[in-house]
């Protein structure tokens, strides 16, 4: 019995999987000693952030990050703080 492997014709690219539990930091405006939220599913946080309850400065954390990190640098979520488009000349 012989194997064989199929060759890729493509270069190789990183595949985005999204991260599914979610925790997120008290606002700054929060009483101190205000725990974080969550686990919140990233639909859950989408949400918050079209509601306008989490801003991009806003921390979050994941299993499998190193530290908290604003939410807007999260690759699941930059796309919700996109710039609007340029008006027309």
């Amino acid at each position: 019995m012989s194997l064989s492997f199929a060759r890729a014709t493509e270069p190789w690219a990183p595949v985005l999987v999204p991260r599914q539990w979610w925790y997120v930091a008290p606002s700054i405006s929060s009483p101190q000693g205000t725990p974080a939220e969550g686990p919140w599913t990233l639909a859950h946080v989408q949400q918050a952030i079209t509601g306008g309850a989490i801003e991009s400065s806003r921390l979050v954390w994941t299993p499998g990050m190193a530290s908290w990190s604003p939410v807007g640098h999260q690759p699941e979520f930059a796309f919700e703080f996109s710039p609007p488009p340029l008006p027309a000349a």
